[in-house]
């Protein structure tokens, strides 16, 4: 995806930026739930109503990816920093400070090597950048329940809130884990 070369080893990348491409990755998610709606033979209420939630989850899923690709839960962060977006929690430290701009900018633009991983890690911890995507993660289940709170009651309504949820209970449990919060 274009946007996303736009952000690859790029520490300049606004926040706003990154946020906006985020959100172009969850419309996928965003047209899985509004064809489920068509498919369930739902009102153009209750499938633009589908169509909002999904963009809310899909965005939140991306941030939760960015968390566990910056922890290196599955060991893709090296592979991420060479070729992929600079996931937000790296990106938000850098803005953080000259000082970690500089540090992860020159990892960025060297060799990438896992000693540098740990020390982007670090500098995430130092600035609190978890705290910060999982506060928007919070926000953004929040407002995917309010959204789902337009449509009936259902087991099926029931069921998103639990998706909805979960996505952000489990990198709380996560985030608990390794001690960040």
């Amino acid at each position: 995806m274009f946007l996303e070369n736009v952000c690859k080893r790029n520490v300049e990348v606004e926040l706003d930026f990154y946020n906006q491409v985020l959100e172009k990755y969850a419309s996928d998610i965003q047209a899985c739930t509004k064809l489920g709606g068509i498919l369930g033979n739902g009102s153009n209420t209750e499938i633009q109503i589908l169509s909002d939630y999904g963009l809310q989850m899909g965005y939140s899923y991306r941030l939760c990816e960015d968390v566990r690709d910056t922890l290196n839960v599955e060991g893709e962060l090296l592979n991420r920093l060479r070729n992929e977006s600079i996931p937000l929690p790296i990106l938000y430290s850098a803005k953080h400070s000259e000082k970690n701009r500089t540090t992860i900018n020159k990892i960025l633009k060297g060799n990438i090597e896992i000693s540098d991983i740990d020390a982007i890690i670090k500098i995430c911890f130092k600035t609190e950048a978890f705290e910060y995507v999982l506060d928007l993660i919070q926000k953004k289940v929040k407002k995917g329940s309010e959204i789902l709170s337009h449509l009936h009651q259902s087991e099926a309504r029931n069921i998103l809130n639990c998706i909805n949820k979960w996505q952000y209970d489990d990198l709380v449990f996560l985030c608990n884990y390794l001690g960040i919060l």
